[in-house]
């Protein structure tokens, strides 16, 4: 299957008609990093169905959905060092489903710290609806390699 370009100019890989993902998984014993565990949003929104992410690997947590890494940045930041020594920017995918906005940069941050000069990250893409608005609840993964220093962004750029 050949990619394609979404509306926005995102090179993205073909997707199967019924699933969240590319008709074959590159790294089927791939981990995915959750940074962080889904919570219950406020105003009777619906939580994120994170399930989607199993397609592309196993599934760790990084930071727990009671954890708030604004209010202990430097223990949150060692737990994430730790939880990411196996990181293998190869092969395993960082994903976002919600939560403290600090602990999403603490994971950039760390994976820098550890060597990685580049990650690759599953973005949400929200299903557009007739109307032009977004369904935060239906959409596809799509992934995005994200450079961690100026030389990877240049050599990513072409």
């Amino acid at each position: 299957m050949e990619d394609y370009t979404n509306e926005r100019g995102h090179l993205c890989p073909k997707k199967s008609p019924r699933a969240s993902h590319p008709l074959t998984n590159p790294h089927p014993d791939a981990i995915v990093y959750l940074v962080q565990e889904p919570s219950v949003p406020k105003h009777g929104g619906r939580v994120i169905d994170t399930t989607p992410l199993l397609w592309w690997g196993k599934v760790r947590v990084i930071m727990e959905r009671t954890q708030a890494a604004s209010f202990r940045p430097a223990q949150a930041y060692v737990q994430t060092c730790e939880r990411l020594k196996t990181f293998n920017s190869d092969r395993d995918y960082v994903a976002i489903a919600g939560g403290d906005t600090l602990a999403q940069v603490l994971v950039g941050a760390a994976l820098s710290e550890l060597g990685h000069i580049q990650f690759n990250y599953l973005r949400f893409d929200r299903t557009r609806l007739p109307d032009g608005t977004r369904d935060p609840s239906s959409g596809a993964y799509i992934l995005t390699v994200v450079p961690l220093s100026k030389e990877a962004a240049i050599a990513a750029m072409g």
